[in-house]
């Protein structure tokens, strides 16, 4: 296979990962601002993962791009 069509699935992958990372991130601090009472740790520890990977998602993207 070709380097550049290689480059260009990883670099699409990775963007994609990265869209629906930040994506799910902002859906997940909507429902925690939205509940009353006190943060559940394990909602608290998927919003700050999830923006996490998404910055990490995003520098592979870039990384691809030519």
């Amino acid at each position: 296979m070709d380097l550049d069509f290689l480059q260009a699935v990883g670099m699409l992958l990775s963007f994609g990962m990265c869209l629906f990372l930040f994506s799910f991130s902002y859906f997940e601090g909507l429902r925690i601002s939205n509940n009353e009472g006190r943060i559940e740790a394990s909602s608290f520890i998927t919003f700050i993962s999830s923006i996490i990977m998404g910055i990490v998602f995003s520098f592979f993207a870039s990384s691809f791009y030519y």
